[in-house]
């Protein structure tokens, strides 16, 4: 589990089943080739931070891609990355959502996306850099047993 802050906030990101990271997956992973053809545009290295510029390229150029998803799909995704998180209040961890209901009405939009971004980049961050980098020596090589 990761503790990120967020606007001086502090969230802890808990983890998704198997079975819903695999629905919240394919559900963005359309978005996922648009941002990185423009980071890779950008001419960025892995591990670079990205510039106020730099995003806000990358948020143009993935704008109709993610206009064009159907409002329940996104719904889905925020749903399921907000049911992981709950906000650190001293020594307490108070979950973001309850029985389906958000408690927290003082997140605006652009809280609602570094969360649920981070709560992306935790879950399939370390897959998505594996695949990005492509396989490694051996894979691919094995031959089906008999």
């Amino acid at each position: 589990m990761a503790i990120v802050e967020i606007e001086g906030q502090k969230y802890e990101i808990g983890k998704m089943s198997a079975e819903v990271q695999f629905h919240v997956f394919r559900r963005v992973m359309p978005l996922v080739r648009p941002i990185m053809m423009s980071i890779r545009a950008q001419g960025l290295e892995e591990g670079a931070s990205l510039t106020g510029k730099v995003k806000a390229e990358i948020l143009t150029s993935i704008a109709d891609d993610l206009a064009a998803i159907p409002d329940e799909r996104l719904n889905y995704v925020i749903d399921n990355c907000l049911n992981v998180v709950s906000r650190v209040v001293g020594d307490q961890k108070l979950p973001l959502k309850v029985h389906g209901q958000r408690m927290y009405q003082d997140m605006d939009m652009i809280q609602l996306l570094m969360i649920m971004w981070a709560v992306l980049m935790e879950t399939f961050g370390p897959f998505l850099t594996a695949l990005l980098a492509g396989p490694s020596q051996g894979e691919g090589t094995a031959s089906p047993t008999s």
